[in-house]
């Protein structure tokens, strides 16, 4: 499991100017280049002479790992963005074994980080939370009363309504409106937004076991979890996959990264 700070320390936004000089909040979208399969490879041999290949500026970058090994078409075997001391994004077609492959770029992007004198931080995409919190507490009965023992201890507030908690948690997990609702809309999610965000901070840091594993990765690079964005990514697949969470982490330790 990560390390997590405590509960009082403060979430991070990731916000970013735009051309129109408003502000949007950063998504984790994929790279448009390609993110090599290579199946018939072991992830032993991609990373064999892989290098490190930066695009951008530090202000808005992207790493991308090359392997020698792969066919040229499919060069790039990973990527991870980066905005300022702001790590995100990262990805690989690995999708299972995503902390080793991006580990190069994490140490390369925790290096540049590290000249401008900055506290390195990153926020990573939970998929399938949804998936993971129907198959934990929403197969049968008793598995729906674990879930009411652990909002009970978990959950920040006093919870006035169990029920209506739960019946919201379930509709964002199944993507299916709550009785006498239409939609899986904003009522919804004010209502879930308690015991969301419990199921999100554990599954966090839980990490690889669960299938988090850009958490994963962070938390293998030296990052403390921080806490849940609570509908950070309000896009639909990410709605439908993460309930629109994402975990914060920071890298307490950013010059351990440095040259010996």
């Amino acid at each position: 499991m990560l390390q997590a700070v405590g509960a009082r320390t403060p979430l991070i936004r990731i916000r970013v100017k735009s051309s129109n000089n408003g502000a949007r909040l950063l998504m984790p979208h994929c790279s448009k280049r390609c993110l090599s399969s290579s199946s018939s490879s072991t992830i032993a041999d991609l990373l064999r002479d892989a290098t490190v290949q930066v695009n951008g500026e530090y202000k808005a970058r992207e790493y991308h790992l090359i392997s020698p090994m792969a066919p040229p078409s499919e060069a790039v075997i990973a990527s991870l963005r980066g905005n300022g001391n702001m790590l995100w994004g990262a990805k690989s077609s690995r999708t299972k074994e995503l902390a080793k492959v991006c580990t190069p770029l994490v140490e390369r992007a925790l290096k540049d980080i590290e000249k401008y004198g900055e506290q390195a931080q990153a926020v990573a995409a939970m998929p399938g939370l949804c998936d993971w919190v129907c198959e934990s507490y929403f197969t049968n009965k008793d598995s729906t009363a674990v879930l009411e023992n652990f909002l009970k201890e978990e959950a920040d507030g006093n919870i006035k309504d169990m029920d209506k908690l739960i019946g919201a948690v379930k509709a964002i997990a199944t993507n299916q409106p709550r009785p006498g609702h239409s939609v899986v809309g904003q009522g919804t999610f004010r209502d879930a937004e308690a015991g969301w965000q419990a199921l999100a901070r554990d599954f966090a840091i839980r990490a690889g076991k669960v299938g988090a594993h850009e958490c994963e990765l962070y938390g293998k690079s030296g990052a403390m979890f921080v806490g849940i964005q609570y509908l950070a990514d309000t896009s639909p697949a990410y709605l439908r996959s993460a309930g629109g969470s994402m975990a914060s982490f920071i890298f307490a330790n950013v010059a351990e990264w440095g040259d010996p």
